[in-house]
């Protein structure tokens, strides 16, 4: 089929635009390489490196690794040759180290992957997928610590009920991703309750995380957010089923017996990854309320998690942030009440205002 003229004009624009993006692309790819191979940088790196590998072996590890001889990487450390895109990215991907920290100490910036926010969601698996993705590459790291503030529970806790789980991800595809949901919402989630694959990464992501120690900041509004939704959902028409509320509203009251059962014992649930313990504890803030944050700590770094168009999150492994929220969190701790362990009086007043809370909405819409 021949193009008619105007059709072969548009197309030459359009191909003339692919070209121009395809170089400024290329001309920005070259700015950073040669910033990130100014002086300062690479002798941060190799400081870092050496740290890391030790003095005697950094250098001969660092070219196997680069797959290059040591006359050439020495070229490198002299800076009489430049590490190219792929060595850095290799370098800092083996390492986990924070391209970002390696730059002039009084830059007050820090560089954050944003593909979980850009990256258009196209399905549930996509998004457990790329959650499931970010544990088992973090997993591979060593001493791993975690704390986690939110005002609502977290979403990993959701994960573990297959009810509410399935509730939460149709409300998130449906606000969030925009992905196409053509049922109703019995029918979707009878859908994902059933699906395997779904229930399969949810079971694998449940596992990640409580094979990592943890301690977790929450509010007496940690509940909230998940009534306020089905209140909506109620009154909106779309949640008439009262079998299926009545499901979810009881992995809601299971999901609040079992973190009152488990900080009791300081422990998470057994996990078929670690197959010990994994100590948990919580701290009940009344005062301050914050957004979702996740500071990773390993032997090596910090990752920063924080939620955007929640779900969605930005990361970050520059260490000054880190630190700043490392900084953060510690603050937040000794402002807030210990409700784990042996903090049992604490605990069961902090459990009761919930467990009021639950029972107060299940009278007001007459669930029996």
């Amino acid at each position: 089929m021949q193009l008619k003229k105007g059709d072969k004009g548009q197309k030459n624009k359009q191909l003339f635009k692919f070209y121009l993006y395809l170089t400024l692309i290329a001309t920005i790819f070259n700015q950073i390489i040669q910033f990130m191979n100014t002086e300062l940088f690479t002798k941060n790196l190799f400081n870092k490196l050496e740290v890391l590998l030790g003095e005697k072996n950094w250098k001969s590890k660092t070219a196997q690794l680069l797959n290059i001889s040591s006359d050439a990487f020495y070229k490198k450390i002299r800076n009489e040759s430049q590490l190219n895109l792929h060595e850095l990215l290799l370098i800092k991907d083996t390492f986990k180290i924070s391209i970002d920290a390696l730059l002039d100490e009084s830059n007050l910036t820090a560089i954050f992957d944003c593909s979980e926010v850009m990256v258009p969601k196209t399905s549930y698996e996509h998004y457990l997928e790329n959650i499931l993705l970010n544990f088992v590459k973090t997993s591979n790291l060593k001493d791993i610590y975690v704390y986690y503030t939110s005002n609502e529970i977290s979403l990993f806790q959701y994960f573990q009920f297959p009810y509410l789980s399935a509730f939460k991800l149709f409300i998130w595809a449906k606000t969030n991703w925009d992905i196409p949901t053509n049922v109703d919402l019995k029918t979707e989630i009878n859908t994902l309750v059933k699906n395997e694959k779904v229930q399969d990464l949810l079971k694998n992501i449940t596992s990640y995380y409580n094979s990592f120690p943890s301690t977790e900041i929450w509010s007496i509004n940690i509940i909230d957010n998940t009534l306020n939704q089905l209140k909506w959902f109620i009154e909106s028409g779309e949640l008439t089923n009262k079998e299926l509320l009545n499901l979810i509203l009881n992995d809601l009251e299971d999901l609040i017996q079992r973190n009152k059962t488990i900080m009791k014992n300081g422990i998470k649930l057994p996990n078929p990854i670690t197959q010990k313990d994994t100590p948990f504890k919580v701290y009940f803030n009344e005062m301050t309320h914050t957004n979702n944050t996740i500071l990773l700590k390993h032997s090596t770094g910090l990752i920063t998690f924080i939620t955007h168009d929640n779900p969605n999150f930005l990361s970050t492994t520059s260490e000054r942030f880190g630190d700043f929220t490392n900084h953060w969190i510690q603050k937040l701790i000794n402002k807030s009440e210990n409700i784990s362990g042996e903090s049992e009086k604490s605990r069961n007043k902090y459990f009761s205002i919930l467990e009021k809370k639950l029972e107060k909405f299940k009278n007001n819409f007459a669930i029996n």
